[in-house]
């Protein structure tokens, strides 16, 4: 075999496995499409976020706080009710702003969420959360 054919070969081997893996159906083309797929998604969600953080009047803590935390919680629900004080204080802290999120798991959940959201409408939500928790 003449000198350098080998070496020739081995080239186009790679150039082949590269066209292969870098096309839109190979392997390393398809996970980049999934990544700028990925991060569309995420991009919208927090464009999703803030505008939901923006527009929700069950809020505890500053508007201005630098962290924003939202809390999909059920009344009724032992973890939740084992969190609430911490939340709580997190709110009261200035740093950080909560967004609650109601999410009632059973039928013995909905009214008090229904409850919560009532006084979301007359403005008085911030005192709602402790007279809800069993």
């Amino acid at each position: 075999m003449p000198p350098g054919v080998h070496d020739l070969g081995s080239a186009l081997c790679l150039v082949r496995l590269a066209v292969i893996a870098f096309r839109p159906s190979g392997v390393v083309g398809g996970r980049l499409r999934e990544w700028r797929a990925e991060r569309q998604v995420l991009a919208r969600y927090r464009e999703e976020w803030t505008e939901a953080a923006a527009n929700r009047r069950s809020v505890l803590g500053e508007d201005a706080a630098p962290h924003v935390i939202f809390e999909f919680s059920d009344y009724r629900c032992p973890f939740c009710r084992s969190s609430h004080e911490t939340v709580n204080a997190w709110a009261a802290s200035g740093r950080t702003r909560v967004v609650l999120v109601h999410m009632p798991l059973s039928d013995r959940s909905a009214q008090p969420a229904r409850a919560a959201i009532c006084a979301e409408q007359q403005g008085a939500y911030a005192r709602m959360p402790d007279h809800l928790r069993p």
